[in-house]
């Protein structure tokens, strides 16, 4: 498996966007809302705004400031200089925390964000023990031994990844319906997510999987988790730019793995999976075309 990484930059853009719910959710008496930070959808405590203060500042020095927008400080600075504020209700917080970010006593200043417990998802074959390897804790069937497996519950708690990272699997394909070459899988069936790509094997059929290996690899990555169905994807939330590299018998031309990588870089994949292997060689074209995908990142 060959794995670029991608190194990201990010321009910091506020915008004043709540997205409304129709039942809305609280913790506690807190009413919980949605919005636009630092680019991610996050949830956050309505109406309310954590501020760090500079050093010297003191709170007489601040009070001002929150009088202007009828705001009262919730929770006094603490030693580590922040503290809480609330805005009156119906207000938006982003707007404020626009105005109040080029404040000069201000250090720093975001919402109030929300945390959720540690994310299990529900797919009936990660929750029966099945998928081992995202989670093993000697489970029978299938057995294993505690703790022998890739952490996945603890990584997804960081990220389930993004639909701004486009995973490029050079395999035998993904399930198509027969006549029509749709995604006839319910794992993996969203348009938006899977993108058909090259049939470099040429069997008349598009990336339609015969052999099976390419469904297994793709679901593995990229399964549609926490629906009630089949298994749980590793980085669910990315999408996979399926291209097909492996015949019927899983056979792979090095010809295909080149041009299989060169159509992921040129179409922007930041991650490719190879699962193959190789008998005591390395082929050139195949190492330029490594290298292509890192010198792109």
């Amino acid at each position: 498996m060959f794995i670029f990484k991608k190194i990201m930059i990010f321009i910091t853009i506020i915008f004043p966007l709540i997205i409304s719910v129709s039942a809305q959710e609280r913790i506690g008496n807190i009413i919980v809302r949605q919005g636009i930070w630092n680019n991610q959808i996050v949830e956050y405590a309505d109406r309310q705004i954590a501020i760090k203060i500079k050093s010297g500042v003191q709170t007489q020095d601040v009070l001002p400031l929150l009088s202007q927008y009828n705001a009262i400080l919730i929770e006094g600075f603490d030693i580590l200089r922040w503290g809480l504020i609330e805005l009156p209700e119906g207000v938006d917080i982003f707007p404020v925390i626009n105005v109040f970010r080029n404040i000069n006593f201000i250090e720093n200043i975001e919402p109030n964000m929300v945390i959720r417990s540690h994310f299990e998802p529900n797919d009936p074959l990660y929750l029966d023990g099945h998928q081992w390897g995202l989670k093993n804790y000697a489970q029978s069937p299938p057995g294993g031994t505690n703790d022998a497996d890739i952490d996945a519950p603890e990584a997804w708690d960081v990220t389930k990844g993004s639909s701004n990272i486009i995973i490029a699997i050079l395999d035998s394909g993904i399930p198509l319906n027969r006549n029509t070459l749709a995604l006839s899988h319910p794992d993996l069936d969203d348009p938006n997510k899977f993108i058909l790509g090259p049939d470099y094997v040429g069997d008349g059929f598009g990336v339609r999987d015969s052999a099976g290996h390419g469904t297994l690899v793709t679901g593995i990555i990229a399964a549609e988790t926490n629906n009630n169905l089949g298994i749980a994807g590793v980085a669910s939330n990315c999408k996979a730019l399926v291209i097909q590299v492996f015949s019927a018998n899983g056979g792979c031309l090095t010809s295909w793995f080149k041009s299989g990588v060169l159509y992921a870089v040129n179409n922007g994949a930041k991650i490719i999976n190879f699962s193959g292997g190789f008998n005591g060689f390395w082929d050139y074209w195949m190492e330029d075309a490594v290298l292509y995908a890192y010198q792109n990142n």
